[in-house]
């Protein structure tokens, strides 16, 4: 019997381990044709390879950089007098004056502009950004133009002068000047009256110094997706609101919270929840949570739900609440 089992499985083998004419010729082609690949890989290795020239534009290059040294050297050294900076396209060398001057950049001429080495592009990134409602507090306001490189900026910062339109001192020229006595006085401010940023109208926020149309237009637009501010500060969160003009304009702006409207997370669906400060990933979770544990009835239970910070909780708790 074991010699049966012995004979069989030696059939067996020989079935599995043996191959027919065509198998051997087949692997015979295969392994000729792997060897030719590994033949000519190795000569061509050993084949002599054409260097490309590359000294053509390293000419070009060093000629770039030459005369970028003499342009900085030029505006390093004299920056206080017109220098000329000579440049080079594809058409050959232009020469380009700039002259620096004292200047306030709120409603630049574009010829001033272009004097101070600006070119047509960077004005009209600038004209743009004014004609909607764009205004420069200080000199950190420029820089914050992408228009203005900061090699450009450190070039003309010392020649910004802007005045500040909320607040302008004079001296009585009637009094002699001394070292000891120099009179000021302070021009008088009309009466401030805040408005609600929360009722305002776009017209409303139009009239106040340093809005214009376009930010009134986006500050009631946001309001409308928050469902009412808050804070003030909210206003830093409106599309290109900057800290200067902010704190240029805070002033006459106050917050009646009683017009914020609160989302229900226990009554409101999925897409009532929606807000600003609650994506779609924060609302699947509540969803679930209530599913599972039932309605939530405090912030605790809301910020294990949500699984968020504090910090996040803080933003979010004006604009909820857990029952109608």
């Amino acid at each position: 019997m074991f010699r049966h089992f012995l004979i069989k499985l030696r059939f067996r083998t020989k079935e599995y381990l043996t191959f027919t004419q065509t198998e051997k010729k087949g692997t015979i082609i295969l392994l000729l044709i792997i060897f030719v690949l590994m033949l000519s890989m190795v000569v061509i290795n050993f084949l002599p390879q054409s260097e490309t020239d590359f000294s053509q534009f390293k000419k070009e290059i060093l000629a770039m950089q030459r005369t970028s040294a003499n342009a900085d050297s030029a505006l390093t050294y004299n920056p206080n007098k017109s220098v000329d900076i000579v440049s080079s396209d594809s058409t050959g060398s232009i020469t380009k004056e700039i002259t620096y001057f004292k200047f306030n950049p709120n409603n630049l001429a574009d010829s001033l502009w272009m004097k101070l080495g600006l070119s047509e592009k960077q004005v009209h990134v600038i004209k743009n950004y004014e004609s909607k409602g764009g205004r420069f507090f200080k000199k950190e306001d420029v820089k914050k133009m992408y228009c203005i490189t900061p090699a450009l900026y450190t070039r003309i910062e010392p020649y910004i002068a802007i005045e500040n339109h909320l607040q302008k001192s004079f001296t009585d020229n009637n009094v002699p000047k001394t070292d000891s006595v120099i009179k000021k006085y302070e021009k008088p401010e009309a009466p401030i009256k805040p408005i609600d940023l929360n009722i305002a109208t776009e017209e409303q926020l139009d009239a106040v110094p340093g809005i214009g149309k376009v930010f009134a237009t986006n500050i009631v637009k946001y309001k409308n997706l928050l469902g009412g501010y808050y804070d003030k500060k909210q206003l830093l969160e409106v599309w290109h609101y900057s800290d200067s003009l902010y704190q240029a304009t805070e002033k006459y702006f106050i917050v009646n919270t009683v017009y914020v409207h609160q989302k229900n997370v226990n009554g409101d669906n999925k897409k009532e929840l929606l807000h600003p400060y609650i994506s779609y990933e924060l609302i699947n979770k509540i969803a679930v949570y209530r599913k599972t544990k039932g309605n939530i009835d405090s912030f605790d239970k809301l910020k294990k739900a949500m699984q968020i910070d504090d910090a996040t909780l803080e933003k979010i708790k004006p604009y909820i609440k857990f029952t109608e």
